[in-house]
């Protein structure tokens, strides 16, 4: 790196509190962690308890629209039509419009 910011900002303590995808969990580990992470509620949740920034992943979908998504690709499980079994299918989360992520349920 050619430039590094380390005495950039004037802060009175040593280290800034940063919030990865915001203040929440990727998984319940307690009935106390109802906020998922990537959400708008786990990023005003870090920002209300004090964190100097929050870092989360920005995506565009497939009609250009930029989305809060973690991973580059989203795994669809489907039920196979003369079999009672379940199948997997990844598509890249380019590969969605909009209002196809936003009809999906998320599952745990």
């Amino acid at each position: 790196m050619e430039v590094s910011y380390q005495n950039y900002w004037k802060f009175e303590r040593a280290a800034l509190d940063i919030g990865h995808k915001g203040m929440g969990s990727s998984y319940k580990h307690k009935k106390s962690d109802a906020i998922r992470e990537n959400t708008i509620t786990s990023l005003q949740s870090a920002g209300s308890h004090g964190a100097d920034f929050v870092e989360f992943d920005v995506m565009l979908s497939k009609d250009l629209i930029p989305v809060v998504y973690h991973d580059f690709h989203v795994l669809i499980t489907y039920r196979k039509k003369k079999r009672n079994e379940l199948e997997n299918f990844k598509i890249s989360v380019k590969d969605l419009s909009l209002a196809d992520l936003q009809s999906m349920q998320v599952r745990i």
